[in-house]
């Protein structure tokens, strides 16, 4: 989703969850359209991507997922 990405002096990032703990990724954008996005560089298949409360967190943060997000497997992108 759009609203996962954060955009900082013109590089753009998403926090992503690694063992429980809020950690900062920069990515490659690649098509946009409506309230999603493309990830061409910089996540993985499975990673958990922090779309709420982001503008908040620092790199290292203790966060918890309120609703584990499953990957739609005829779309490749997940499903909130």
């Amino acid at each position: 989703p759009r609203i996962a990405l954060i955009d900082s002096e013109g590089n753009r990032h998403v926090f992503v969850v690694v063992d429980g703990k809020a950690t900062r990724r920069s990515v490659v954008l690649g098509l946009a359209a409506n309230d999603r996005v493309q990830i061409l560089d910089g996540l993985a298949e499975g990673d958990q991507v922090v779309v709420v409360g982001q503008n908040a967190l620092l790199d290292g943060a203790v966060v918890q997922a309120l609703t584990p997000v499953a990957p739609d497997p005829k779309s490749g992108t997940a499903k909130l």
